[in-house]
């Protein structure tokens, strides 16, 4: 039966990776940490805090799988919130107001698309991880300890993966990624956020009040959960909550980019990838005009240059996806457009990710609308700014 915080705090043993993550065998070292069930007094489940690395975990939990948890790596760093999908993987992290989205995993690897504070959207595919880190095997009941350890480890798998690309300057400059966006990749971690939790808790009679901690300890754990003595259990969840809340506004408020990003990343890639998504249930359309001058549309979903409409959205909202693999896009001009076939007016945007450069361009379509957005090559990509609806374009009627 849970209870208050206040009498559960119990004494574990918390293992730390180091940043040698992916190496054989992992090399840990023990470390005092403090466990406690929070779900009474918080919307969180469970709260790990470790004397040694002053940090803290915050983790929610259903049927034995984590769907969100909050993470301070340390005194210095900021808290950043994570989100997780229904296989128990993090699909997006909010940190240094910035969102990361992550997707498409496999035994070996993950695709992830970052969106900035400002609305930039950056796309990275791949992030390799060694083979089996993402089993799932070790994951077998709803135990407190076992939600702990995958979520920790699952943390450390991913973070590490995606701080590894923000490490390496030459990975950074061949993607296209900005400074800051590595930065924030690097600060994700590689190493304290893989934590193991020991798989058996203390009994009940070793069971310590919070009180009953070191002024040491005290001292650290109010530190960094930014409480003061008093009514700690209170502070512990408005601290968590203000966390929390902070990472959703943040989300509120990019959804259109979020949306965008995720499109593109259910969508084909390769050389060149073009994504549409909108805000209304209206039929909008993507075109992209190839080299030949042959279009690429819901009626012409591939050409002959190898470009594929892979997603085509007809109920609303997008996406719409339109592609060429790695290495067979023809060389020359490309050109894209929007289209409005049925439904009311729209807010829209498109990502254009052509040979190494990416764009987002936003606009607004009424009923019976057409609109030019960009046109490239692999020498330049045309700026940000769309061209009004009244363009005369090139003959685009649905027959």
């Amino acid at each position: 039966m849970k209870t208050k915080m206040s009498t559960i705090l119990v004494l574990i043993l918390l293992f730390t990776c180091s940043c040698d993550f992916f190496d054989d065998p992992i090399d840990t070292i023990e470390k005092k940490s403090f466990v406690a069930d929070i779900s009474a007094t918080s919307d969180f489940d469970y709260l790990v805090f470790s004397e040694t690395d002053e940090s803290f975990l915050a983790v929610d939990q259903e049927n034995g799988l984590p769907v969100r948890a909050m993470f301070k790596p340390s005194v210095q760093s900021e808290a950043y919130s994570i989100w997780f999908d229904c296989n128990g993987y993090p699909e997006k992290i909010v940190k240094d107001g910035y969102i990361v989205l992550l997707s498409n995993y496999t035994a070996t690897s993950f695709d992830l698309a970052i969106v900035s504070p400002e609305g930039e959207i950056s796309v990275i595919r791949e992030v390799n991880i060694p083979a089996d880190k993402l089993e799932y095997s070790k994951l077998k009941s709803v135990d407190p300890s076992d939600v702990l350890r995958w979520t920790s480890h699952i943390m450390g798998v991913v973070s590490c993966g995606a701080s590894l690309i923000g490490g390496t300057a030459a990975t950074v400059a061949s993607l296209g990624v900005s400074a800051p966006v590595a930065a924030v990749l690097i600060g994700l971690g590689c190493g304290s956020t893989a934590l193991s939790i020991a798989t058996e808790f203390i009994s009940d009679e070793q069971i310590a009040d919070i009180t009953g901690m070191s002024a040491k300890e005290l001292e650290n754990f109010l530190t960094v959960i930014h409480c003061t003595v008093g009514d700690l259990t209170t502070c512990i969840e408005s601290s968590l909550g203000i966390f929390m809340a902070t990472a959703a506004d943040i989300v509120e408020y990019h959804e259109e980019e979020i949306k965008l990003a995720q499109g593109s990343l259910e969508g084909g890639y390769g050389d060149i990838q073009v994504t549409l998504s909108w805000d209304s249930s209206a039929d909008i359309d993507l075109y992209v005009q190839d080299p030949m001058g042959e279009w690429i549309w819901y009626k012409h979903k591939n050409s002959q240059s190898g470009g594929w409409l892979d997603v085509d959205d007809r109920d609303g909202f997008g996406p719409e996806n339109i592609f060429w693999g790695k290495n067979v896009s023809p060389t020359g001009n490309y050109q894209v457009y929007v289209k409005h076939f049925e439904g009311g007016s729209a807010n829209f945007s498109v990502l254009v990710q052509a040979y190494g450069r990416t764009k987002q361009y936003k606009g607004f379509i009424s009923p019976g609308g057409k609109t030019y957005i960009t046109e490239f090559s692999k020498t330049f990509l045309k700026s940000g700014k769309i061209q009004p609806d009244g363009i005369e374009l090139p003959s685009l009627r649905k027959n």
